[in-house]
């Protein structure tokens, strides 16, 4: 998915006429600087969901490895989540840094920053999960 994404396929260039017409159809004439920024924070909201979900499929492979190797399934720790984190590190330098290679893309800096927000807000929403289930609040007498 984040290959694809990272291609001239899914370019500004590509994305932003698309999103120009169904703007158009949904609310007539649009302003060209409207589409650009509306363009621009999809395409950042993106990178934070797709960084997100990495982060939890790739908390949740490991566990699950851990689970076959050990016969139960282990605990959310910090651990995890750094390999979780780090893997996304990994993965969107790389996409970084195959976007600069591209005809119509660039590498940004920025991009990898936003991924990292949601691969690490990801892990957070998972600890704090972990941590209600396993002090659950006490019962009302």
């Amino acid at each position: 998915m984040i290959l694809v994404a990272s291609s001239d396929l899914l370019s500004s260039s590509t994305t932003e006429p698309l999103l120009a017409k169904l703007l158009r159809e949904l609310f007539g004439p649009v302003a060209y600087a409207k589409v650009r920024l509306i363009n621009r924070v999809l395409r950042k909201i993106g990178h934070f969901l797709a960084y997100a979900v990495l982060s939890l499929l790739s908390s949740r492979a490991a566990r699950r490895a851990a689970q076959e190797r050990d016969g139960e399934l282990p605990r959310w720790t910090w651990r995890w989540a750094a390999c979780a984190v780090g893997l996304c590190l990994v993965t969107a330098v790389a996409d970084e840094l195959h976007q600069s290679f591209t005809e119509e893309r660039t590498g940004n800096v920025l991009d990898v920053l936003i991924d990292m927000a949601g691969a690490t807000v990801a892990q957070v929403v998972l600890a704090i999960r972990a941590r209600r289930r396993s002090n659950p609040p006490a019962a009302n007498s």
